[in-house]
């Protein structure tokens, strides 16, 4: 299974258990947080295991969706379009920026190649190369994040779709 696929499979179970929301003024503190480029201390600092780098990709997004809480309209949108309905709210965003931040994807808010190509995250070099142009005008940390997967997943989901023709 690819990482997306598995990204998005994790994200579906975790979801289904947490579809309440975070308080109001909460989400809002948290979401300020990380936008300014603080991940909360409830965020993983660091979620590889360095003896043998394997990624606990489920404690992994349940951190992440203790601090920034989505509902599962928000993920089953990005399962299927590779979008969020709202692209105006930030907390999903800042999820998004939490889990690839914790799995290496991204590493001081820039795209660690690396890492990316490491866990077939997307579905070519090309897609890397193209998506991280996309949002280097983007400046705060959750948008950027997010915009980067949008970019990938809808790439992701057109190679699939090619390949399945």
């Amino acid at each position: 299974m690819s990482s997306t696929k598995l990204f998005i499979a994790m994200a579906v179970i975790l979801f289904l258990g947490c579809m309440q929301c975070c308080s109001a003024a909460g989400a809002e503190k948290q979401v300020a947080a990380a936008a300014s480029g603080e991940i909360p201390a409830s965020a993983p600092a660091k979620a590889v295991d360095d003896n043998t780098d394997q990624l606990d990709q489920e404690a992994i997004m349940q951190m992440c969706n203790e601090s920034f809480r989505t509902s599962m309209e928000y993920l089953d949108e990005l399962n299927s379009t590779g979008a969020f309905p709202d692209e105006t709210d930030k907390t999903p965003m800042c999820y998004i920026r939490c889990y690839l931040d914790a799995v290496g994807i991204i590493k001081d808010d820039e795209l660690n190649r690396e890492k990316a190509n490491e866990m077939a995250w997307a579905t070519s070099e090309d897609t890397l190369e193209e998506c991280e142009k996309e949002v280097t005008d983007k400046t705060n940390p959750c948008e950027k994040a997010y915009f980067l997967t949008r970019c990938v997943m809808m790439r992701n989901i057109v190679d699939m779709r090619t390949s399945n023709q």
